[in-house]
């Protein structure tokens, strides 16, 4: 995590930080069972979704730079979601 960066809004920044947060009570409350629900989920789904969510929670705790976030939402966590969950 090379690339810190410096928050230029505060408010936002914690924001981010609570978004994470209920993202990781969300998997785990709520798709836990993707596998009985979607014949066509990834029976390890669940921990594909924490795996980047808790990257996601590293890197903005670490004040990490904004295009691995948005690689993070984008590339990883947004099409395990439509592919599993058909969640846009």
């Amino acid at each position: 995590m090379a690339n810190k960066v410096n928050i230029a809004n505060e408010s936002q920044y914690q924001n981010a930080k609570a978004y994470v947060k209920q993202a990781q009570e969300i998997v785990s409350k709520y798709l836990k069972s993707s596998a009985s629900n979607n014949k066509n989920a990834a029976p390890d789904i669940q921990l594909q979704l924490n795996k980047v969510i808790s990257q996601l929670k590293i890197t903005i705790d670490n004040k990490g730079s904004f295009s691995t976030v948005m690689h993070l939402i984008h590339i990883q966590l947004h099409p395990r979601l439509i592919a599993n969950y058909k969640i846009t």
